[in-house]
């Protein structure tokens, strides 16, 4: 508990945002494309990918294929080493 807070409220590195109306609204939208794909993303998973999307992340770190494809030009990455120097590079750019 003291790692998340720490990263999440007490550091600068992720900003938090509220979650709005038009999240909400966005969340319904997403889930239906998603479902027309076959996948059936959990409310709290579609809810972080639209406001990931409206706050323009370039990467969202999951292992969870029932997301669905997200919004362009957001990209998935798998959970790894790897995906986590993309990120910190991406962010030296």
């Amino acid at each position: 508990q003291s790692a998340y807070r720490e990263l999440l409220i007490e550091s600068e590195f992720i900003d938090l945002e509220p979650v709005s109306r038009d999240v909400l609204i966005g969340t319904v939208d997403y889930r239906e494309l998603a479902m027309a794909q076959g996948r059936k993303p959990k409310l709290p998973d579609a809810i972080h990918v639209v406001t990931a999307s409206r706050v323009n992340c370039r990467f969202f770190v999951s292992e969870d294929r029932r997301l669905g494809i997200l919004p362009p030009p957001m990209e998935r990455l798998p959970l790894s080493a790897q995906s986590v120097k993309t990120v910190l590079g991406a962010l030296d750019a």
